[in-house]
């Protein structure tokens, strides 16, 4: 259901009705077993997915009470803190799960993402000086973008495309980036790009760069 929701080549309304199935299966199995903490695990980290911050709240919670030393619920809750407008609260609850296993990889993730949200990425870099991958995390790219740090952004973008150049996606991403940021010479370098690791996109692609070329909004 979170890749039907989440796909734009998919309605609305299909997107509504999975979006209903799942949270009708949801309540269902939290009323056979309203003691399994893995159902509310799943649910919450639906509802985050799909940016029903307000649904996912309280199950996250009951997750966190069922299993107060579980990682996945503190996850959970720092990612929906960081979507909600609690950037202290996300820093909070991420330290606590990344100081139950400071070695794991989401744990460290999450915490730099809460402390990059937050405006402590000063903080985030020395604690982890030898883990640059955490610096182009798409989430903390997301960050990046939503502040406008257009700059930050492209670096990490050219970070990922370093393992994995021919990743089309990436490069579209990248493209964006500069075309947002009037950098319009690299934004249409990147589009031809593009051109060869997605072939099929040729015509769709040719047609943002001849309106770039030409001065024109990029429909």
């Amino acid at each position: 259901s979170m890749n039907v929701i989440s796909s734009e080549s998919i309605s609305p309304q299909t997107k509504n009705e999975f979006f209903n199935l799942t949270k009708a299966e949801i309540e269902n199995q939290i009323k056979e077993t309203p003691n399994d903490a893995r159902i509310y695990i799943l649910a919450s980290s639906f509802y985050n997915s799909v940016g029903d911050w307000a649904s996912a709240l309280p199950i996250i919670n009951k997750a966190r009470e069922l299993t107060p030393q579980k990682q996945t619920p503190m996850f959970n809750l720092a990612v929906n803190y960081i979507n909600t407008g609690k950037p202290k609260e996300a820093v909070e609850i991420a330290k606590k799960a990344y100081e139950l296993a400071t070695d794991y990889p989401v744990a460290q993730s999450v915490y730099v993402v809460a402390l990059i949200n937050n405006g402590e990425e000063k903080k985030a870099k020395e604690l982890f000086p030898n883990n640059p991958e955490l610096f182009s995390d798409q989430r903390v790219i997301s960050i990046y973008m939503k502040n406008k740090q257009y700059d930050k952004a492209i670096v990490a973008y050219k970070e990922v495309l370093k393992k994995t150049p021919n990743d089309a996606d990436i490069r579209s991403r990248l493209a964006s980036v500069y075309y947002i940021s009037n950098q319009m010479q690299n934004a249409i370098a990147e589009l031809k790009v593009l051109k060869t690791l997605s072939p099929q996109l040729n015509k769709e692609i040719d047609t943002v760069i001849k309106q770039i070329e030409e001065g024109k909004p990029v429909q």
